[in-house]
């Protein structure tokens, strides 16, 4: 009995340690943005990263959130890996020119999108604040949420 629970114990170990799952310096069992620190208290964090060149995306960074960062006037292209039901990405534009990006999807992968055919791709419009979020929702189709880029007035 005693052989199966240290086995049943070292294959929870490697497991557990193959997807990126650890203890911190404090105590705290940490996954990729969300933890359990040593009073049992569960926090979450987005994964964001700033964009400001060119970026294939990979299945791994699925949830994360792309600053778009740019500092030319050349569109900056995503592109995002190969559909598989369950993967979303947000973009959001954080560049105060008119800095535009592109979201190109995988192979003879679709967005699904107004009139989008497969091949075709989304280019923001250039405004700060301009976002999008692609969900996979099978293995060839990404559903597309934009939302809408608002103006300020001033009293």
């Amino acid at each position: 009995m005693k052989k199966y629970l240290v086995l049943l114990l070292a294959l929870f170990m490697v497991f557990t340690l193959q997807n990126g799952v650890y203890a911190d310096d404090d105590d705290h069992f940490v996954v990729d943005g969300f933890k359990i620190d040593e009073n049992g208290e569960m926090w979450y964090k987005s994964l964001n990263e700033v964009v400001s060149t060119n970026d294939t995306i990979t299945a791994a960074e699925s949830g994360k959130i792309f600053l778009m960062s740019g500092s030319s006037h050349e569109e900056i292209v995503m592109t995002l890996p190969a559909a598989a039901a369950g993967l979303t990405y947000t973009f959001v534009s954080i560049q105060l020119d008119s800095q535009k990006y592109e979201i190109n999807p995988n192979g003879a992968d679709r967005l699904h999108y107004s009139t989008a055919a497969a091949g075709n791709r989304l280019v923001s419009v250039g405004g700060i604040g301009d976002s999008v979020t692609v969900y996979a929702s099978d293995d060839t189709v990404w559903a597309v949420n934009p939302n809408v880029t608002f103006t300020v007035k001033s009293d």
